[in-house]
């Protein structure tokens, strides 16, 4: 598994409010963005534990395809998506069955999100998903991380967390197994045919599995939109690629932003690169955000990169704030704001953060 740098952690994670940062005052984490953090924290709980069944064992855990808007099954915990929109669910150990039994993974403490794992029947690929609507508003956020069996080994995919904002409206009949996934994609269903086209791949047809991602990416929806652009990617048509992650970046899936930025990244042009890496970090991608933030500041000077660094603040403090706090002594503002901002890297766990805020000095009010 990757390891982060050394003032990254779990806490840089906290990433899903879109209140913007008071610079002017210290802001501790809400209670949904703890939630948030918790969540994520979970999932990859969750493929730590399936890596070392698959290395263990040669497979993972088999479940059902979780499907739908947020993705659900028979084993996702709560099964009632409604049931964490906009409040706490408290789990009991009977909710932790099949998959999670298997992993073994439980907890008892509040959940703000709901989990889902679906796994391969034969054992060799796994997806799992957080999902939240903290604010209770009918938008989703969903990450993803997925796993796979390569010669004997378990391989988890580093950069396969996933959000895409999905409002009522676009909101889906959730579809199971291949022949059911195909209907639902032939009958126009954009996330029917997302499914289908993961299914198709898993199962070695990479032509169908094309097919159906372009569907789906036709009928606008972002997260389709990423896997046919990661599929074109795979097979070396960059152009193609670029075309896809760009229409995914416009309907604001924040991963088809960052790998449209990855792809453009080598070009003597770098402003496209940094507006896509950009435009992730505010979509909410905290991956991209370090990346837009240092290519901004190697372009442009410090003074350029606060915009970002306040995004990035916003949707990972730890992180975010610490850097914040930087650009903001790099361009000589107060040391009022730099301590705000060290605050709340430091109530987000960076213990960098709470260090440097006992050195910045006490502005006097008087």
């Amino acid at each position: 598994m990757a390891q982060r740098g050394t003032i990254s952690g779990p806490a840089a994670l906290a990433a899903l409010s879109v209140t913007l940062l008071g610079c002017s005052k210290s802001a501790p984490p809400s209670a949904s963005e703890r939630a948030a953090t918790q969540a994520l924290v979970d999932l990859s709980k969750v493929c730590m534990l399936a890596e070392m069944r698959g290395n263990a064992g040669g497979r993972f855990p088999s479940a059902p395809p979780c499907a739908g808007v947020p993705p659900v099954n028979e084993h996702s915990v709560p099964r009632e998506s409604s049931a964490v929109v906009g409040r706490d669910y408290r789990p009991s150990p009977s909710d932790w069955t099949g998959p999670w039994a298997d992993l073994p993974f439980a907890t008892d403490r509040p959940l703000r999100a709901v989990y889902c794992y679906d796994g391969a029947a034969d054992g060799s690929a796994f997806s799992a998903y957080v999902s939240d609507d903290v604010d209770g508003d009918g938008v989703w956020t969903m990450y993803r991380r997925e796993g796979r069996i390569v010669d004997g080994r378990a391989v988890i995919e580093p950069v396969a967390a996933a959000s895409s904002r999905v409002t009522e409206a676009v909101r889906e009949p959730r579809c199971e197994g291949l022949a059911d996934c195909g209907e639902a994609c032939d009958a126009g269903s954009a996330w029917g045919c997302e499914r289908y086209a993961l299914l198709l791949f898993n199962g070695g047809d990479v032509q169908g599995a094309e097919a159906a991602f372009r569907k789906s990416c036709d009928a606008a929806l972002g997260f389709g939109c990423l896997g046919f652009g990661i599929l074109l990617r795979d097979l070396g048509r960059t152009a193609a690629a670029e075309a896809a992650f760009r229409r995914g970046c416009d309907l604001e899936e924040p991963l088809a932003c960052r790998n449209l930025g990855s792809l453009l990244q080598t070009s003597p042009n770098r402003a496209p690169a940094t507006d896509a890496f950009a435009r992730a970090c505010g979509l909410g991608d905290v991956e991209a955000c370090p990346v837009a933030f240092r290519r901004t500041g190697d372009d442009d000077g410090p003074a350029a990169t606060e915009p970002i660094a306040r995004t990035w603040c916003d949707k990972a403090p730890a992180d975010g704030c610490f850097w914040l706090a930087e650009c903001l002594r790099l361009t000589g503002r107060d040391d009022e704001s730099r301590k705000a901002a060290l605050r709340r890297a430091c109530d987000a766990g960076n213990d960098t953060a709470c260090e440097l805020s006992l050195s910045v000095p006490a502005t006097d009010a008087g």
